[in-house]
């Protein structure tokens, strides 16, 4: 019989109708599925040009709050410059006498303070279970196992409650002698001659010390 794979002419009553038809309808589909698939290209070049856009905002506003951070900073001890961030929590006038008894938090980063772009946490004394850093106050701290007078010469002009971020150069960070004379030491994860940043809170003063003789005669051999 004439027309049973729809490709003699009309009638035969075949169920497949004309070919052309459906090579029709094919190529309409196949256009469709181009159009979406150039829409759907497009809508995603468009979204990554705004995360684009978006990103490069962030980090400008990130740069520009670290230029006005660096540019409040306050000239401190041996080369450190430093901004506070938060106040004692009271206006009296007592800082730390050597030898006293301190609790502090820090932290001590490289390339940056912590939580700016592309800073590294190096030391820190926040933690899960890890109660306050406890130390007495220009002595010879030392973070890493290395001496660091930065954080010596940075709680000896605190009070209590007060918050510092803190711009240490090499020079009284990481690879700096330290108080007693002990050769400095940089680190593993530290560069020799790297600048730190240093944030730091003076929690708690301890009740001025009671110096022995043995201890007067170390301090004065021993400045800060």
């Amino acid at each position: 019989p004439r027309g049973v794979l729809g490709g003699g002419g009309g009638g035969g009553g075949s169920p497949w109708g004309a070919p052309e038809a459906a090579w029709a309808a094919t190529s309409e589909a196949s256009s469709d599925d181009l159009d979406r698939a150039a829409a759907a290209k497009a809508r995603a070049e468009a979204a990554r040009a705004r995360a684009a856009e978006s990103a490069a905002a962030l980090e400008a506003e990130q740069a520009a709050a670290q230029d006005s951070l660096l540019a409040s900073l306050v000239e401190g001890p041996r080369g450190l410059r430093y901004v506070v961030v938060k106040a004692p929590v009271s206006e009296s006038p007592s800082k730390p006498v050597r030898g006293q008894s301190l609790r502090v938090d820090y932290q001590v980063s490289a390339g940056g303070f912590p939580g700016d772009p592309g800073a590294k946490i190096l030391d820190a004394s926040q933690g899960f279970m890890k109660p306050p850093f406890a130390l007495y106050a220009g002595v010879g701290s030392r973070l890493m196992g290395a001496p660091y007078p930065a954080l010596d010469l940075s709680l000896m002009d605190m009070r209590e409650g007060e918050f510092r971020r803190v711009l240490v150069p090499a020079s009284v960070g990481f690879g700096a002698p330290g108080l007693a004379g002990e050769k400095g030491s940089v680190p593993w994860g530290v560069q020799e001659g790297e600048t730190t940043f240093l944030e730091v809170t003076l929690l708690e003063m301890g009740s001025e010390p009671l110096i022995e003789e043995e201890q007067e005669i170390w301090l004065r051999e021993h400045p800060l």
